[in-house]
């Protein structure tokens, strides 16, 4: 998919969650990481109500699925995308940890001036694995920059944990909106199935 269609893709779920148009994009531009993680958090678990709504084909249990926490073990939205085999274990990785971060700066208002730099330096050698393994999930080993500089993929992640979130929840985003649409094209499937089927086969009397 190249870059335009990308971004058609996600104008279209910004439109189904029912933020304007590039809502999405604004979010990088925020003037603290507090408020970015905040957003960007928001915005997903909003899209994973959409992929969860569209795929039970039940839109009217969609405030239901809202109110659900975006990570709780047996009962939260990313249990129900797993169970329903929505997202890759990666994109889920990502959201997990998406979660682990927001709640470490909403649940502590000493934090709201915290950057994310800071939050990486506070973390120990596993914890930081853990980070870069998560939210670097859909990242190369090695990265070239425009200048032809190859750097590290941890390092680039330690030095810019903001950039890596964003760009790593636009894959995360992608692969909602491609089940999303995957799901409608079923159940679109399935009422052509059935139009057919009324048409040409008789009904039981």
């Amino acid at each position: 998919m190249d870059l335009k269609n990308k971004e058609k893709a996600i104008q279209k779920l910004e439109r189904k969650i029912g933020v304007h148009k590039n809502f999405f994009k604004t979010i990088f531009l925020s003037e603290n990481d507090w408020s970015f993680i905040v957003k960007l958090h928001s915005f997903l678990e909003a899209a994973c109500t959409e992929l969860i709504t569209s795929s039970l084909g039940k839109s009217e249990i969609e405030d239901i699925i809202s109110r659900l926490e975006m990570s709780n073990k047996s009962q939260g939205k990313i249990a129900f995308i797993k169970n329903l085999s929505l997202l890759e274990s990666g994109a889920r990785g990502y959201l997990r940890k998406l979660s682990e971060i927001r709640n470490f700066y909403v649940h502590n208002i000493k934090n709201i001036s915290l950057s994310l730099e800071q939050y990486v330096k506070s973390l120990n050698a596993q914890q930081i694995k853990n980070f870069i393994n998560r939210i670097g999930y859909d990242m190369k080993e090695k990265l070239e920059l425009k200048n032809g500089k190859i750097i590290e993929k941890n390092d680039f992640i330690k030095y810019n944990p903001r950039l890596t979130i964003f760009l790593n929840a636009h894959s995360v985003l992608l692969e909602i909106s491609a089940q999303i649409k995957l799901e409608e094209f079923e159940i679109e499937k399935k009422e052509l199935y059935k139009e057919f089927a009324e048409g040409f086969i008789p009904l039981a009397k």
